[in-house]
């Protein structure tokens, strides 16, 4: 049987540790295959079998952190799963190591640096220890602020440069990009975090690996990419889409710091224009870290939209949206999916941006011109290259 291997950079997060338990679950047949597009049933296969994808039980998980912890301890700590299920989960679910340090030893074999070298080893280490074929990595690291405009950002020369000097503009995203790039995994960027910078896209165009991103569309997001189309659809004209979220997780602490909540919130609300195609929409989106008293509600997230719009007459209209989601749990099927379907692109040698899954993200990342955010065209153009084999 060919295995995949599946790393996450923040292993010890809510997502990734949702991730990892869920997956152990999975295989000892606890749970259903539920939330995943590829156990998506088409006749009589699923479009991950269609495309070739590896199956959950080929999956084989590990990551890194800044914390050294097991899944079953980060999963107690961000109330993920319920109890039931987290004292099912295998005990030797584990990191990698702690979060990269500067590696001496390492960085006399590398012209990239200490960080990227130590990240490269321990990839290739996995890869003989797990008897892996193909790698993915798909970052779950926090939301941190936007990055200033770099000299490193724009050619492979000047990246590797700024690697070696440990230059801060290379941000632990990248570093994990760029390690990926190198040791021809493929690279998903499940975060806000600006990873697709065009040195980064040579990279991984140079070593023929898949790169894909940002910003995983989980709740929210969704919900605007799903229900702005039929207002279009119908020409109800949409005056004002005032969106608000609080949740108390460990990704909302991380966006209580005011430049990493600008980067989550620039993510968020660049898709109605495009969808809309008018840009008169009073359109504004809100974050709060609202810690939930003794943590009882634990991952939970509340997502908030309130829709004004005119009809036939110049008839004024509301919608108003509630979404209590687990948010994690909506995170977690995407990360699987990406998985297995970038083995695939993998397997098909595509490299570089990877327009087909821009379906996963709230910021889909084309080699060229603008995304599409519309849900319904996004889930079209990727069940075409799902069966783009099949159909020839």
């Amino acid at each position: 049987m060919t295995k995949t291997g599946l790393l996450m950079p923040g292993f010890g997060g809510a997502i990734a540790t949702t991730v990892s338990g869920v997956i152990d679950l999975i295989k000892q047949g606890h749970v259903k295959k539920y939330g995943m597009i590829s156990e998506k049933q088409i006749d009589d296969r699923t479009l991950g079998q269609i495309a070739g994808a590896p199956e959950i039980e080929e999956l084989e998980v590990g990551g890194w952190d800044a914390v050294d912890a097991t899944i079953g301890d980060a999963m107690k700590l961000h109330g993920v799963l319920e109890e039931w299920q987290y004292n099912l989960v295998s005990p030797n679910l584990k990191l990698l190591r702690a979060w990269p340090v500067r590696c001496p030893d390492l960085e006399k074999k590398s012209p990239w640096g200490s960080c990227i070298a130590q990240i490269c080893n321990d990839i290739e280490t996995f890869r003989k220890e797990r008897g892996v074929d193909s790698i993915v990595l798909v970052n779950c690291i926090s939301t941190m602020p936007k990055p200033t405009p770099n000299p490193a950002y724009e050619s492979i020369s000047s990246l590797q440069v700024a690697c070696q000097q440990d230059d801060p503009c290379i941000t632990p995203s990248m570093q994990y990009a760029i390690a990926a790039a190198l040791t021809g995994s493929a690279y998903a960027n499940f975060t806000p975090n600006p990873v697709e910078v065009p040195s980064i896209v040579k990279l991984a165009q140079q070593h023929n690996t898949p790169l894909a991103g940002h910003d995983g569309k989980t709740g929210q997001t969704l919900l605007k990419t799903g229900i702005a189309p039929m207002f279009n659809i119908r020409n109800l004209r949409v005056r004002q889409w005032i969106s608000y979220n609080h949740l108390g997780n460990r990704d909302g602490a991380a966006l209580a710091e005011p430049n990493a909540n600008q980067t989550k919130i620039t993510s968020k609300a660049n898709c109605l224009t495009q969808i809309l195609g008018y840009e008169d929409v009073g359109h504004k989106v809100t974050i709060d870290y609202v810690p939930h008293p003794d943590g009882e509600l634990g991952d939970r997230k509340q997502a908030i939209d309130h829709i004004r719009f005119k009809g036939f007459g110049d008839t004024p209209m509301s919608l108003l949206l509630h979404f209590d989601c687990q948010d994690s749990s909506l995170a977690g099927g995407i990360v699987v999916d990406l998985a297995r379907f970038m083995t695939v692109s993998l397997a098909r040698k595509e490299s570089g941006l990877q327009p087909q899954y821009g379906l996963f993200f709230k910021s889909p990342q084309v080699p060229n011109g603008e995304p599409d955010h519309d849900l319904f065209n996004q889930a079209a153009y990727f069940e075409a290259w799902v069966c783009q084999d099949a159909n020839q």
